[in-house]
Parts: C-alpha cells; structure tokens; sequence
C-alpha cells in the first residue's frame, strides 16, 4: 500500500508541476496584462499623431495657393522623417 501511495504521489506532483514554474508563469501573464494597457495607449497616441500631421498638411495645402503648393510638399517631405528602406 506504501508504494501505491507513493506512485500516487508522485503522479500528482508530476500533473501538477512545479509550483515555482506555475507562479512565474502566472507573473508572466500579470506583466503581460499590465504592458497592453501603455503599449495600446502608445499605438492609439502614434496613430493620433499621424493623422494629425497628415490633416494639418491637407490644411496647408488648401489655404495656400495654387503656385505655392508644390513649395509645401517639398518642405514636407523634408521636415517629415522618412522610413528607412529594408
């Protein structure tokens, strides 16, 4: 019955795990609860800024004159940082 019961034993510990590995595991999934919150907020606030800028440049392009637009799109192009090419 000993021996039984030690197999018994051990068979729980082994479908149960560690217990350190299930409590990192569970901070694993607290830090990554707690890092969406700011890195959506991040995304949201980028996201904002983009349309403003491009809103703001659609602005300037319609209040100055015809002659003038092609100056504001060079500006802009050299004001507005680029993406790097792969």
């Amino acid at each position: 019955m000993g021996g039984s019961l030690r197999r018994f034993g051990a068979s729980m510990l082994e479908l149960l795990g560690n217990p350190d590995r299930a409590l990192s595991l569970e901070w694993a999934a607290e830090e990554r609860q707690s890092l969406t919150r700011p890195l959506l907020a991040v995304v949201t606030i980028l996201a904002c800024l983009q349309l403003a800028i491009v809103t703001g440049l659609a602005f300037v392009l319609l209040a100055v004159g015809q002659e003038h637009r092609v100056a504001v799109l060079g500006i802009a192009a050299l004001v507005l940082p680029r993406r790097p090419r792969a």
